[in-house]
């Protein structure tokens, strides 16, 4: 297919290509973090410039991708730089969403963006932050990323997290779980929706 042909067993050979390109927009990226007072001036100039060598190396075919594992994940700590709403400490109205908040996972990211927009959304409406329920794993997760300092680590979702529920039964103990955060979080949707 045609898709195979750019992809399968290639992808060194795209992501050389494709270099030159990440190198021009992480420029642009960095130019507009010092329009708005993320980087100092002296910053972006040393960052422009060792930018601007990795991009000669690549227009001269000298940029050089080596073998072994490039996939990492970062994430802030959030415990010292986010509020539970997922919004950076201090006056600078900027949220964040996703795997750098600490949450693990493709839905618990989904779930971090999700709450992100929405209390950005009432910000801008000059409204109150509604943080979802720690009884939900919305709420929790919210919880777990920004005040779990000891050791702060990236975390999924599971039942650990959430207030306890005693119930010896593993099963009916888990429906209790579920049952309960249905219903606060249907609470919160009807909060955040006035």
């Amino acid at each position: 297919s045609e898709i195979e042909r750019f992809t399968v067993g290639r992808d060194r050979e795209m992501d050389l290509y494709l270099a030159k390109y990440d190198v021009l927009g992480s420029m642009a990226h960095i130019t507009m973090l010092e329009t708005i007072g993320l980087l100092q001036k002296d910053e972006l100039a040393q960052l422009l410039t060792e930018l601007k060598n990795i991009y000669a190396a690549c227009e001269r075919g000298e940029f050089v991708i080596e073998d072994g594992v490039m996939h990492r994940n970062s994430y802030l700590y959030s415990p010292d730089c986010l509020t539970r709403t997922f919004r950076l400490k201090g006056d600078a109205p900027i949220y964040f969403a996703g795997q750098i908040t600490g949450v693990e996972g493709y839905v618990e990211s989904i779930m971090s963006g999700l709450l992100a927009a929405v209390h950005l959304s009432r910000e801008l409406e000059g409204k109150d932050a509604v943080e979802p329920p720690k009884t939900t794993m919305s709420g929790a997760l919210s919880r777990y990323i920004t005040l779990h300092a000891k050791n702060f680590q990236p975390m999924n979702s599971n039942f650990g997290i959430l207030p306890a529920i005693e119930c010896r039964d593993k099963k009916e103990r888990r429906k209790a779980y579920v049952a309960r955060a249905e219903e606060d979080m249907k609470t919160w949707i009807e909060t955040i929706l006035r």
